[in-house]
């Protein structure tokens, strides 16, 4: 038995029918509930056949946990069954309960084994010649973050509602009962934010030094790089458990229409119905980009923050003219710190010893 499969450029002849497509997954978004009593996400698709025009699979699911969820760069999904429409002058695809799917492994190998896969998928020995095909194609091709006017880097982020940012996912975590959130990164400082409190409400209600309740532990932080905003970013009311299903830790990827906001003078993203996400390679362009500015301010400044003067503004003037500048986190994880943290978390657990 042999599967037919349709290329990607020849999915506009298919109107109103069902086919089986085979592509690589370049963008997704986070699954979230939809307007009814199912869940969805909106993949984009490529393959050999016109690598240049993105195919949307928009994909309705009754359960959260049965959606797909794309695990690494370059990534292959086998959709079968899926309905074709026409969506503003091009071809859309509608992945719904008579559809399956089945992800895999975008290395070249000879694993065929799908990493996740609907409750009604059948794999066919046939099958694995096409994603042959497609790993071996997309192991000589370059896939980039894309160009768009919105991509800027966390420094520049102030005065702007949306923004497209190339980051790195650092860690993901429960914060609250169902509600994740994201660390990440870019290289660069987040503009400084103005706050406008007296002094005598600071000492009754101090502003937080980040937006999560419970400040995260020191195996995580020290894996935090020390130069450049951590930017946390958290998942609007439709998400459910994003956290869980969200697989890049450790990887770059690029975020479009992620929203901007301030909290309690902090700066954070916010994950909508509109953002998508785009994982990238360490070889991109765009994250090349990253780590050179990044390379080259901590070479000219250290770990003088963006917006001060090296000269003028210097808080903190002390009789060591060889010290460095140190930044939160480096005291934070300081030997002396976490040592006078552990001493008073004791004292005040079994108080002074008589």
């Amino acid at each position: 038995m042999r599967r037919y499969i349709v290329k990607v450029k020849d999915v506009g002849n298919y109107y109103h029918r069902r086919i089986n497509i085979l592509g690589i997954v370049v963008e997704f978004s986070v699954p979230c509930k939809s307007n009814g009593s199912d869940y969805f996400t909106i993949l984009k698709i490529i393959d050999q056949s016109q690598n240049d025009h993105e195919l949307c699979v928009n994909v309705f699911m009754a359960s959260i946990n049965a959606m797909p969820y794309i695990r690494a760069h370059k990534d292959i999904i086998l959709l079968c069954d899926v309905w074709i429409e026409n969506y503003e002058q091009k071809p859309s695809a509608i992945f719904n309960k008579t559809s399956s799917f089945a992800l895999f492994d975008g290395r070249v190998g000879d694993d065929f084994k799908p990493y996740q896969v609907s409750t009604t998928f059948q794999f066919l020995d046939s099958d694995k010649v096409f994603i042959r095909r497609l790993r071996n194609w997309s192991l000589i091709t370059p896939f980039d973050a894309g160009i768009s006017q919105h991509v800027v880097s966390l420094e520049d982020i102030e005065g702007k509602l949306y923004v497209d940012l190339v980051c790195k996912v650092l860690y993901a975590c429960e914060v609250s009962s169902g509600k994740w959130m994201l660390f990440v990164w870019d290289g660069t400082d987040a503009p400084p934010i103005s706050i406008n409190t007296k002094l005598t409400d600071e000492e009754q209600i101090a502003l937080p030094l980040q937006i999560e309740p419970v400040r995260l532990h020191e195996d995580v932080l020290r894996n935090f790089p020390h130069v450049g905003t951590v930017l946390r970013i958290v998942a609007g009311e439709v998400y459910e458990e994003s956290g869980i299903h969200f697989q890049f830790v450790g990887n770059w990827v690029r975020m479009r229409n992620l929203q901007c906001k301030t909290e309690s003078g902090l700066w954070k993203g916010v994950l909508t119905q509109v953002t998508k996400c785009r994982p990238l390679s360490e070889k991109d362009n765009s994250v090349i980009d990253r780590l050179r500015v990044c390379n080259e301010r901590i070479l000219e400044r250290g770990r003088i923050p963006s917006a001060a003067n090296p000269i003028s503004e210097i808080l903190i003037v002390i009789g060591n003219e060889h010290a460095r500048f140190a930044t939160l986190l480096d005291l934070l994880l300081s030997p002396l710190v976490v040592f006078a943290y552990v001493m008073m978390f004791m004292l005040l657990k079994f108080g002074v010893p008589s």
